[in-house]
């Protein structure tokens, strides 16, 4: 008579592997997000450039192209909070930045960008568009042209987007501005709208 040896695998382990998994993944995603040098929040941002954060500006995602693991996520932080429409917080932020450097008497202002993400540039220029609704003089740029535009200029406000400008980068564009005499007022932030 012949018998099978037929062997089982033991569910205790299979679950214990599925633990292990996601324990050392999870490990993985806090190395990575700690370990980058991008500012992850406003507070930080705060911290590196010791100047006011004017306001935070919602990055825009186009046609909902975030996929549904990040929704979720975002969906635990946000809180059911609903966001400022973006128009109305940029007239206020220039506003704000507008009356600012009325107090300073700053006559010539530059919007500067550490990162040449679209997004950001979006952003930066319609706060632009909007300090010159104003009757401000104001310049943009991004970091590649920026001592050109920081001859004109006696007053600066810096466009950050969360995990995504680095903070050597800031502190460089900060110690930049002071080297040239240009005093910067503050700065605005781009993240998302869970922030």
């Amino acid at each position: 008579e012949i018998t099978a040896n037929v062997q089982y695998i033991s569910m205790k382990y299979i679950l214990i592997g599925l633990l292990a998994g996601m324990f050392l993944a999870v490990c993985w995603y806090a190395v990575v997000y700690i370990m980058t040098q991008t500012v992850k929040d406003v507070d930080e941002v705060k911290i590196i450039t010791n100047l006011p954060v004017f306001g935070t500006v919602l990055g825009s995602n186009e046609n909902g192209k975030r996929n549904i693991i990040d929704r979720w996520i975002d969906s635990w932080f946000a809180h059911d909070k609903k966001s400022e429409n973006n128009e109305l917080l940029l007239t206020r932020i220039s506003h704000e930045v507008a009356m600012l450097a009325g107090q300073k008497d700053k006559r010539n202002l530059l919007v500067a960008c550490s990162e040449s993400d679209q997004n950001l540039k979006k952003q930066a220029d319609s706060l632009v568009e909007k300090l010159r609704e104003l009757g401000m003089n104001v310049t943009s740029t991004d970091s590649t042209e920026v001592l050109k535009q920081l001859e004109s200029a006696d007053s600066a406000v810096f466009v950050e987007q969360l995990m995504k400008s680095e903070r050597n980068q800031i502190r460089e564009a900060v110690e930049l501005c002071r080297r040239c005499q240009v005093e910067v007022l503050g700065s605005v932030i781009v993240g998302s709208d869970s922030y």
